[in-house]
């Protein structure tokens, strides 16, 4: 990727900011009016339906796979040192945008010191909190609260880091199914938050852009675009058995010969490399 194409997706993650900025603190009727199309004889879906919770815990332990899975890579990588085709870095940018984005971002920062009211305990839907826009500060909820979402953050930040880093070795078909796989899982996982009650629309679009922003400079900053076209999906898996491979054939140290009890050595600590 060139530095134009990299300054057009800045642009266009900081155009995405003003445009959902300027819609949802002058219309926000806009989250309650979207919220309430989620809604039935007076509720949103039920939190017990088996079909959601399914689908969302597939998705928590998609968003979860992808940082570890770079943490454990990135690991072994450095202790292990085997020959592998993917940079070591890929796996330090996955497991940065995680812990920059969804973790201090989102979960640290916005999450906890916001105070925006969740949908389902606002009055409009039942509840008490007083509704507020997205991006004015509130005390309407003391923790844990709805701007941003954290749970979209976490599968977005996968679906980014991945499109990013492998999306330019792959051939047409692929880049297709890769980028429909990716919006798919996102929306679908993004949409289930607002059926239950749990964010507004502006929680997920606002989350979405925000990691697209913190993916793209961290995928820059570590020179990923530089060589990105050279590496594919393909190559992960060949990379994980040459680590295995490599932990296998780690020499054990040479064990340590046994001191005289009786010894000088043993009874004031002496050392023999005197």
């Amino acid at each position: 990727m060139s530095s134009r194409t990299r300054n057009m997706l800045l642009i266009a993650t900081l155009l995405a900011f003003v445009f959902f900025a300027f819609v949802f603190q002058t219309f926000p009727w806009l989250d309650i009016w979207f919220s309430n199309l989620f809604r039935a004889n007076g509720r949103f879906w039920p939190k017990n339906w088996i079909v959601l919770e399914s689908v969302r815990t597939f998705a928590s332990i998609l968003a979860l796979s992808v940082p570890i899975l770079a943490a454990i890579l990135f690991t072994m990588n450095v202790v292990f040192k085997p020959a592998t085709q993917i940079p070591n870095r890929v796996w330090a940018y996955m497991c940065t945008v995680y812990i920059l984005g969804p973790a201090l971002f989102v979960n640290f920062l916005l999450k906890a010191y916001w105070g925006r009211a969740r949908p389902q305990n606002i009055p409009e839907f039942g509840g008490e909190r007083p509704f507020t826009p997205p991006l004015t500060m509130s005390d309407s909820c003391p923790r844990n609260c709805s701007f941003v979402s954290g749970e979209a953050s976490s599968i977005m930040a996968g679906a980014l880091v991945i499109c990013l880093v492998f999306l330019p070795g792959l051939g047409k078909s692929g880049r297709i199914a890769l980028v429909s796989g990716a919006l798919f899982v996102s929306t679908l996982t993004s949409f289930l938050r607002i059926a239950k009650g749990r964010h507004f629309l502006s929680d997920i679009l606002f989350a979405a852009d925000f990691m697209a922003l913190i993916a793209i400079v961290l995928f820059f900053a570590f020179g990923i675009h530089k060589f990105a076209h050279k590496i594919s999906l393909s190559m992960v898996l060949p990379d994980m058995l040459a680590m295995l491979k490599a932990a296998r054939r780690r020499p054990a140290r040479n064990p340590t010969t046994p001191v005289d009890p009786t010894s000088d050595i043993a009874k004031y600590g002496i050392s023999e490399k005197l």
